[in-house]
C-alpha cells in the first residue's frame, strides 16, 4: 500500500520519555508532531525535551493529559505550541485539540469555556486526552483481562459530540494504555488510541515497532474476546437469529484447536477492517489536499 509523505505524527501518552517521540520525528521528517496528553514534565519543559526534533525544524504541538499541572513552570514553553482550545492548520488538514487538564482549580469552568468556543469552529481531525465513547468496537457486553490491564468500551459523550460539531471525520486520542481503532456508527467518525508511548501517522498507521507490536498484542485480545462472545453468548439465541457472518466464530469453546483456528479468523477479519479504514482515512486526506 502507497502513502503520501507521513505530514503529521500524533505521539501517545509519553509520561516523561520522550526519546521514542523524538527518534521517529528524525526518521520521518513530518511537518509537526502533535503530542496526546499526558506529558508528565519533571525538571525540564517541553522545548529542552524534544530539542532533538524542533532542531530539524519540525513544530511541536500538545494538549494537556489528566497528569499534567499546567501551572508548574516546567509547562511553559516558547517553541512548543499548546493546541488546546484551538484550530491549526498543518498539511492541508485543520486540526483542532482538546485536553484533560489536571492543575485546573475549577476545571468544570475551563472544560466548558474552551469546549464551547471549539464547537463552534471546523476542522478536519480532532485530537484530544480522553476518548469517545464506546471506542472499542468488540460487542459492548464484553470486559476482559490482559497483562493485568482492563479494557473495556469507556470513553467520554462529550468528545463525540464535539467532533460531531467540528465536522470531524477523525477522533485521535490517548488517556488509554493499549493502541487500537474503532469506528464510532453513531457519529461515521473513526476514532483511533495511539497508547502510551505509541506513533502513529494522519492516515492512521502505526509507524513506530513498538506501537505495531502492542497493536498485534489489541488486536489478539480482541480476537479472543469476539471468539468467547460469539462462541458462548450466542448459544442463547435461536439458530436462525445468528449473525451468518460471524458463524465461524461460533466454535466450541473446550475445543482449543477450532477455539485458536476461530481467533486467527477473527484477527484476520479486524486486521482487513484496520485496512479498509486506512485506505477510506487516505482518500479523505488526498480529497483535501487536492482542494
Amino acid at each position: 500500500m502507497r502513502f503520501i509523505k507521513n505530514k503529521i505524527l500524533f505521539a501517545g501518552d509519553p509520561h516523561n520519555d520522550f526519546s521514542v517521540i523524538n527518534e521517529t520525528a528524525i526518521k520521518n521528517k513530518p511537518e509537526a508532531v502533535i503530542i496526546l496528553g499526558d506529558l508528565e514534565l519533571k525538571d525540564k519543559n517541553l522545548d529542552e525535551q524534544m530539542n532533538p526534533t524542533l532542531n530539524h525544524d519540525i513544530d511541536v504541538f500538545w494538549i494537556p493529559g489528566n497528569h499534567d499541572e499546567l501551572k508548574s513552570r516546567v509547562y511553559k514553553s516558547k517553541k512548543c505550541v499548546c493546541l488546546h482550545g484551538k484550530v491549526i492548520k498543518i498539511g492541508g488538514l485543520k486540526i483542532a485539540g482538546f485536553g484533560m487538564p489536571y492543575g485546573i482549580k475549577s476545571k468544570y469552568e475551563y472544560y466548558l469555556k474552551d469546549y464551547n468556543l471549539l464547537k463552534k469552529q471546523k476542522s478536519h481531525i480532532l485530537v484530544s486526552h480522553d476518548a469517545p465513547l464506546n471506542h472499542d468496537d468488540r460487542p459492548l457486553v464484553i470486559t476482559e483481562r490482559y497483562n493485568g490491564d482492563s479494557y473495556s468500551p469507556k470513553g467520554n459523550i462529550q468528545i463525540n459530540k464535539l467532533a460531531k460539531n467540528l465536522g470531524a471525520f477523525c477522533i485521535f486520542h490517548g488517556h488509554y494504555r493499549h493502541p487500537d481503532q474503532s469506528y464510532i456508527k453513531d457519529n461515521y467518525i473513526w476514532s483511533i488510541c495511539v497508547g502510551h508511548h505509541g506513533i502513529t501517522n494522519e492516515f492512521g498507521l502505526f509507524i513506530d515497532d513498538h506501537s505495531k507490536e502492542a497493536f498485534l498484542n489489541t488486536l489478539k485480545v480482541k480476537s479472543y474476546s469476539m471468539v468467547e462472545f460469539y462462541s458462548q453468548c450466542i448459544e442463547e439465541l435461536p439458530k436462525e437469529s445468528r449473525p451468518k457472518i460471524h458463524c465461524k466464530l461460533q466454535v466450541p469453546w473446550s475445543d482449543y484447536k477450532k477455539r485458536n483456528r476461530a481467533m486467527s479468523y477473527a484477527k484476520s477479519l479486524l486486521i482487513n477492517r484496520y485496512h479498509k479504514r486506512i485506505k477510506k482515512q487516505l482518500i479523505n486526506i488526498s480529497n483535501i489536499r487536492t482542494l
